[in-house]
């Protein structure tokens, strides 16, 4: 059961069960409910919940060529043969080659080559580039982390030169899709997987088989990679329940007890305290595009670098110091694109922008100077503003080439493949973030087609979920407090708790923070996070004294032991 609540910006559906759910005394009832509305409903179910057990994830036997590329891989390190590892650019990619290079390493295993591609020059995937190093090395067993679903041409060269190729992925891959010549093809959005997780980031599905090397071969003893799955599995907005939670929630642990040289580095140029490791926030928002940076910009073998660092040094240093500078400059490169796409947007559909028109069913815009690096933070902030798929194009060598984001509520790579595959000369992507390249004569008919697309699945406004009611009262109760934080890590399917709450009125701002209060008692610090924050500042402090129905999540300030509140919405009709 759900009642239907109208806010400033979203829906917000107030989730009402028949009763309420039993835990024990020591669940306040409004958590029971966020719990129950997660699919949290046993007590077994809360333990698996709040306790990782890295003995319960799922057996990799059910991924179809995983036992084969643990063969192929182990057959390689006992007969010392070359191997050659690609990765993607981004910190996904970059995270899985680390685990791979880190293994063969630990292992003893010293010929190993890795190649992460340029994203200008090469773009994604295994380029020609790659092929040719892979070549001129006398490769053995090629390895393709993060890319390799799509790449049959290259894949085929390099079969008929002799090599042996696992290809470790997560890319969707349809029925009609013909699978990369690879002797293991280890992906579990295969038609044909039965593996109970399909949303893996690449970097998890490379340690959930590297981890399986390690149990069955006893070795290498010193190696972990359990926090680099992590970050991947947060940097690419994997859904966070079942083994992926586990998995982050293992790998934030295994962060809080022994950190990397190269991400210790990353955090003293981010003022990241060592508290904040607990939270996927400040992991989501601060390291990861700082990890991100070298690879939309310059180089990612910088972030590789990093990675891989096993002391710290003057050069890790300069290196984090440089990943500071790249991710300066990128902020710039995005703010200047988005302002440009947003005015574009308000000359095609005059008053989009304030919302006095709709947009259209999809919205697509072109910068003929964007970096290729930042169309997709472009889109996905385009994406967030106006609700509605987007495809960022930047110009290049006389093709668009493009990053497309969409709501969950529209299966973005359905609706290219279906309605747009005759006007694109490559794609590929998931279900909310694709790539794409079309030619420039051909952008008016793929904008017909993509917006044609989208139209059949209907106008959206953005709808989520509140978990419940609260007094203000249950403000001041520190067990409910600190239930709050034990959502964490929070991310997709695993929102942090939302709650209603009535009562509060503005009672003054400063320095970006809005304070509220009941009448004249406590005052609470309070943090607007929403797309349009600003607006919902304005519509705040316009309230005045009016006691106001906020949507909002109630977290504890590590630094001072006091309860701010992290507004979401304001009901607008109640």
């Amino acid at each position: 059961m759900s009642r239907l609540l109208q806010g400033l910006f979203s829906q917000w559906e107030l989730y009402e069960p028949d009763s309420d759910p039993l835990f024990g005394l020591e669940v306040p009832p409004p958590i029971a409910r966020a719990l129950h509305r997660r699919g949290i409903r046993t007590a077994s179910d809360l333990e698996s919940f709040l306790t990782p057990n890295p003995h319960l994830l799922a057996d990799i036997a059910s991924l179809p060529d995983a036992e084969y590329a643990i063969e192929l891989l182990h057959d390689a390190v006992q007969r010392n043969r070359s191997i050659f590892i690609v990765g993607d650019y981004d910190v996904d990619g970059t995270t899985s080659v680390a685990l791979l290079y880190s293994f063969l390493k630990s292992l003893g295993h010293q010929r190993v080559r890795v190649h992460l591609p340029d994203r200008i020059s090469e773009g994604y995937g295994v380029s020609d580039v790659a092929v040719q190093n892979a070549m001129a090395s006398d490769t053995e067993l090629f390895i393709a982390v993060d890319c390799g679903t799509k790449d049959i041409p290259q894949l085929q060269r390099l079969k008929a030169a002799g090599m042996q190729i696992i290809v470790l992925d997560h890319h969707l891959v349809s029925e009609a899709d013909p699978f990369p010549p690879a002797d293991a093809f280890v992906n579990p959005q295969r038609p044909d997987s039965t593996y109970s997780n399909r949303y893996l980031s690449a970097a998890a599905l490379t340690y959930r088989l590297l981890a399986t090397y390690k149990a069955r071969f006893g070795k290498p003893q010193d190696w972990e990679g359990v926090d680099l799955a992590a970050i991947s599995l947060l940097a690419d907005i994997m859904p966070l329940v079942g083994e992926n939670r586990t998995i982050v929630q293992l790998g934030l642990r295994h962060m809080q007890s022994s950190l990397r040289p190269g991400i210790a580095a990353l955090m003293k140029q981010a003022r990241f305290s060592p508290e904040q490791l607990a939270y996927s926030r400040p992991i989501v928002f601060q390291i990861v595009p700082r990890l991100n940076a070298p690879g939309r910009l310059r180089d990612p073998r910088y972030t590789l670098q990093l990675l891989l660092a096993r002391e710290f040094s003057p050069k890790l240093q300069r290196i984090a110091e440089y990943l500071e500078e790249l991710n300066a400059y990128r902020q710039k490169l995005q703010q200047r694109a988005y302002q440009e796409a947003l005015r574009s947007l308000e000359e095609q559909h005059p008053g989009i922008t304030n919302g006095q028109v709709p947009p259209p069913p999809a919205l697509v815009v072109v910068g003929k100077a964007w970096h290729k690096g930042i169309i997709g933070l472009v889109a996905s902030k385009l994406m967030e503003w106006f609700y509605r798929p987007v495809v960022a194009f930047t110009l290049e060598k006389g093709t668009l080439v493009g990053s497309a984001r969409s709501p969950a509520e529209i299966p973005l790579h359905q609706v290219l493949s279906e309605c747009c595959r005759p006007f694109m000369e490559r794609f590929g992507g998931h279900d909310r973030a694709a790539g794409l390249s079309v030619r420039t004569e051909l952008l008016r008919e793929f904008t017909h087609a993509f917006q044609a697309g989208c139209a059949a699945y209907g106008a959206f406004r953005p709808k989520d979920f509140v978990d419940s009611e609260i007094s203000v009262e249950l403000l001041r109760n520190p067990a409910f407090i600190s239930w709050c934080d034990r959502f964490e890590p929070i991310g997709p399917q695993n929102d942090a708790p939302r709650f209603l709450l009535r009562g509060l009125q503005y009672s003054g701002h400063e320095n970006g923070k809005i304070y509220l209060s009941l009448s004249t008692q406590a005052f609470y610090e309070a943090r607007v996070e929403a797309v349009r924050s600003d607006a919902l500042k304005s519509f705040l402090i316009s309230r005045g004294r009016v006691p106001l129905s906020l949507i909002v999540t109630p977290r504890l300030a590590s630094n001072k032991g006091k309860v701010y509140l992290r507004v979401r919405d304001v009901l607008v009709v109640d």
